[in-house]
């Protein structure tokens, strides 16, 4: 199964996109918007910039993250198969409203506000884990692709 962020739209300090979850057969299972640092996009740990796009891995880690409580204190996070050290980047999928919430990974809303802020996380972030857990963190593929020129 695969998962897309397409990015949007770029402020000085914020990347909006959208987000899908798709079955094997297209069928829509989920939808949401994104909120994620500004670029330029890096695999640079510690520089509180977006990630590159590209296709990735997921797994569950441990975290300190805002997370919903299904979660059970593991965040959903990336990694890619050809660079085993991007895991230490510690790029999960949490709870978060606004770019300081980021700390360079990717937040989950159910719309945009008028200050480009996120919507209703929570409950976004949620449906997102439900999904994922229950059908097997390790069954998705997460493609992130670019701000379409």
């Amino acid at each position: 199964m695969k998962i897309t962020l397409q990015r949007l739209l770029e402020t000085k300090d914020r990347t909006l996109g959208i987000i899908q979850i798709k079955n094997n057969k297209g069928e829509l299972l989920y939808e949401a918007k994104t909120l994620e640092p500004k670029g330029e996009s890096t695999d640079i740990s510690g520089l509180n910039q977006r990630i590159k796009s590209g296709i990735y891995e997921l797994f569950s880690t441990p975290s300190n993250v805002c997370l919903p409580a299904l979660a059970n204190k593991k965040a959903i996070s990336l990694a890619k198969k050809d660079n085993p050290s991007f895991k230490d980047r510690k790029i999960h999928i949490h709870i978060g409203n606004y770019p300081k919430d980021t700390k360079g990974c990717i937040l989950l809303g159910k719309g945009i506000d008028n200050n480009n802020c996120l919507e209703n996380s929570l409950e976004a972030t949620t449906k997102f884990y439900s999904i994922l857990l229950d059908l097997g963190v390790e069954n998705f593929l997460f493609e992130i692709k670019e701000i379409k020129e």
